[in-house]
């Protein structure tokens, strides 16, 4: 990652979402040339706070860059850099979006998904987005499999083809679709 592009990043999160004090201390530090990671720890026992709650501050303020970046459809090479960088930044492990903020998580996805459907199929563009999502938030392929399919459930009972919608079925999910031509 650049400096440039991670000055642009940080100054975007300043500007656009709302964050705690120490939040905000720890993106200014990065900022300086001579950052090192155990200046987190300085800034967080400067705050009096707990790293295990600093650690759902950093989920909030990941997630809400992330929305707006999704919302833009500006999640490009850039900003999934960005994104893995405050990660490790924030020292967020995977599982940690899925265990902390499955609503947050689920209500992005399910709001994309809803994008990617309003033409009853999903392009390779939007399936390699999807990919992408899936990556930011540290699902597994089932897990995001299961927000595919309850978001194209109502298509696929409506009969666009299954296949047309980027989802996989179960033989038992499979069988109990309408069995006439695919609209799609």
């Amino acid at each position: 990652m650049n400096r440039v592009q991670l000055l642009r990043a940080i100054q975007f999160i300043d500007d656009n979402i709302e964050m705690p004090k120490y939040v905000g201390a720890i993106l200014h530090a990065v900022k300086s040339k001579e950052f090192h990671t155990k200046e987190i720890d300085e800034i967080l026992f400067t705050y009096n706070i707990n790293e295990s709650f600093a650690k759902i501050d950093f989920l909030n303020v990941l997630i809400e860059y992330i929305r707006i970046v999704l919302e833009n459809g500006a999640l490009n090479d850039e900003a999934l850099e960005n994104i893995r960088f405050f990660k490790l930044l924030f020292r967020i492990n995977p599982g940690d979006f899925y265990l902390h903020k499955k609503f947050e998580i689920e209500q992005i996805i399910k709001y994309q998904l809803a994008k990617f459907y309003d033409d009853n199929k999903v392009s390779p563009d939007e399936a390699f987005l999807k990919v992408e999502i899936q990556e930011l938030f540290d699902l597994s392929y089932d897990q995001m499999n299961e927000y595919a399919k309850a978001e194209a459930l109502l298509l696929l009972q409506q009969g666009v083809n299954p296949l047309a919608l980027d989802v996989l079925l179960t033989h038992n999910e499979y069988c109990r679709l309408p069995q006439e031509e695919y609209l799609y």
